[in-house]
């Protein structure tokens, strides 16, 4: 079942604590109307809330953010894999719908404080209308050439024996492509935000904490709410 929320997000369950440093654990994310913008709640599910994303370099731009405190999606216990699939589906069609496309991706850090996890470590999956191939566009940078990259035969959950043993990983599903993903040992903070944001000819304009991009948020609330309203999981 899925409502939209205008409440505070629940605690998560005791064997999962909290962080109280965290943006996306409370209390610094209640979910809780428009204040902050960002933490608007378009959909929530039993285990995951979708929301707006700080530093929208185009507008439509969401993640879908584990309500309970996991490193990664890899690290999220398999009963979830359901629910997460069936959102995740629910949320690229709805942006496809109304933006014509949609790219998934998530760049899963092997432990917190990396580098790997741009400041937020807590599992959260991007949905964006890019409007090009982002796995080319990674592939071909200096820091990921020659990488190999692999389909995972279970799409994201194949990440979890990778995440386990210690490895960070980035995933990318681009629109009329195969998911992949790789493995690369170190990245440099928000390198996904600079790839991007170099392909759309906004190439200082990365930083999410710099340049928050709220004008694109309120657009995207406002074009997608209606939308979320009757959406169903």
């Amino acid at each position: 079942m899925t409502t939209i929320a205008r409440h505070y997000i629940e605690a998560p369950s005791e064997h999962i604590p909290l962080v109280s440093s965290c943006r996306f654990c409370p209390p610094a994310f209640s979910g809780y109307g428009r204040s902050p913008i960002e933490n608007t709640v378009l959909l929530e599910t039993d285990e995951f809330v979708v929301v707006p994303s700080l530093g929208s370099l185009v507008e439509g731009w969401l993640l879908i953010v584990s309500k309970e405190h996991y490193l990664c999606m890899a690290e999220a216990p398999p009963s979830l894999i359901d629910e997460l699939l069936a959102l995740r589906e629910l949320v690229r069609g709805v942006i496809v719908d109304k933006y014509r496309t949609a790219t998934v991706f998530e760049h899963g850090p092997a432990r917190a404080g990396m580098p790997m996890g741009c400041g937020i470590d807590h599992a959260h999956l991007h949905v964006a209308p890019l409007g090009f191939d982002l796995y080319t566009a990674l592939a071909e940078t200096k820091d990921l050439y020659g990488l190999p990259w692999e389909m995972p035969k279970d799409g994201l959950w194949s990440l979890e024996p990778i995440h386990r043993r210690g490895e960070s990983y980035l995933f990318v599903e681009s629109p009329s492509q195969p998911p992949r993903y790789c493995t690369p040992s170190i990245l440099p903070c928000q390198f996904v935000r600079t790839v991007i944001g170099a392909k759309l000819g906004m190439r200082q304009e990365y930083d999410y904490a710099r340049f928050p991009f709220y004008e694109n948020i309120a657009a995207t609330l406002n074009t997608l709410e209606a939308c979320f309203r009757v959406a169903h999981v």
